[in-house]
């Protein structure tokens, strides 16, 4: 072949390399711009739907259920941690407890990572507990301090009731603690309870029962007396409650003696004063009261005295200004007697003083 011919072949197949390559190269970084470019804008989307609240003692969530990740780019691989640093991968994410978790979205080619929270929530079962505090409280008085222990989950709310119980009446208040206001009449108390999403529970029924108020009532009994004499049955009538005691007073009335009695009758030991008496008497837990005093008149121990004026007389003439003197207590009448002397006549008189008609022996 002659050389100026071959050499001229070369050439052209040399060109002919050089425009193939030209081509390649064209068509690599046209591939990179925009084939890239495409790849770029198709992001990685991981969507996380928490899953429904569950109820129970020993219940687990699962974390692969494809409802948790529905939505997300197809044909991610996922990874589950414990922790927001993506230290703790959960070895078994099908059987988690309550709480956050961190699930991880990956895409191997080309390769995108997204990371985002999801959370379990477990709740044990609602216990409604039990309601501490008084039970029974002086009428116009509150309940007191009621306390809610032993519950499980948050207070909803409180509850009362009043006779037959049949019907309960919200109470706004979410606290463990209540205390009513002013009561009138035997009142039932509870609270409802909710755990999570689990079906409410209601304590136990606490009853704040009623104590009418004290009533003192009244002493009926012989209230006058003479010296060194009892005070006879005094009765104690009309009251409300238990008698705590007894109690006696004298002049000038402003101090008290307790007597150690609780019956409804008292009979004193031998007066010589005046004497006041009153009971104590107390309903429940109200405040204590003091019954109307009964007032126990001690009149000193009579004495006759002394008749002066009496004389010797003519017959037939008066006896003159008969006047007593030195007795203690009323007159009640003045009385004459003849020979013998073993005989009295009543003169309807109750001066101190008398004259008597014409004597004759």
């Amino acid at each position: 072949m002659n050389a100026n011919l071959l050499v001229r072949f070369e050439s052209a197949f040399n060109r002919i390399n050089r425009i193939g390559v030209y081509l390649f190269v064209a068509f690599f970084f046209s591939f990179l711009t925009f084939g890239l470019q495409a790849y770029a804008d198709d992001e990685v989307v991981l969507k996380i739907h928490d899953p429904a609240p569950v109820c129970g003692v020993g219940v687990t969530g699962d974390l692969t259920l494809p409802a948790i990740t529905e939505g997300s780019t197809p044909g991610l691989i996922f990874k589950y941690f414990s922790d927001p640093g993506l230290k703790s991968e959960i070895l078994d994410p099908t059987k988690v407890g309550n709480g956050t978790y961190y699930i991880m979205g990956t895409r191997v080619s080309p390769v995108g990572i997204v990371v985002l929270s999801v959370y379990v929530e477990i709740s044990p079962p609602s216990v409604g507990g039990n309601i501490l505090g008084a039970p029974e409280v002086c009428l116009g008085s509150t309940s007191g301090l009621l306390t809610l222990t032993g519950q499980t989950g948050k207070v909803v709310k409180w509850q009362s009731s009043v006779s037959p119980f049949s019907t309960w009446i919200d109470i706004s208040n979410t606290a463990t603690t209540y205390t009513s206001g002013f009561l009138t009449q035997a009142t039932q108390f509870r609270v409802v309870v909710q755990s999570g999403k689990c079906t409410e529970a209601i304590s136990d029924i606490a009853t704040v029962s009623i104590s009418p108020l004290s009533v003192g009532g009244l002493i009926s009994g012989d209230l006058e007396i003479c010296a060194g004499s009892t005070s006879g049955l005094l009765t104690l009538s009309g009251h409300t409650g238990m008698i705590v005691k007894w109690q006696s007073s004298v002049s000038p009335f402003s101090t008290w003696t307790d007597i150690a009695n609780t019956t409804t009758t008292y009979t004193s030991g031998f007066l010589d004063k005046t004497t006041h008496f009153r009971a104590v008497v107390q309903n429940g837990i109200c405040p204590a009261v003091n019954s109307a005093s009964a007032i126990v008149k001690v009149d000193p121990a009579s004495a006759g005295g002394s008749v002066n004026g009496g004389s010797t007389i003519c017959t037939g003439s008066i006896s003159g200004v008969l006047t007593l003197s030195g007795h203690i207590g009323a007159v009640i009448k003045w009385q004459s007697s003849i020979d013998p002397f073993n005989s009295w006549t009543d003169i309807s008189n109750t001066a101190t003083t008398y004259t008597s008609g014409e004597l004759t022996q």
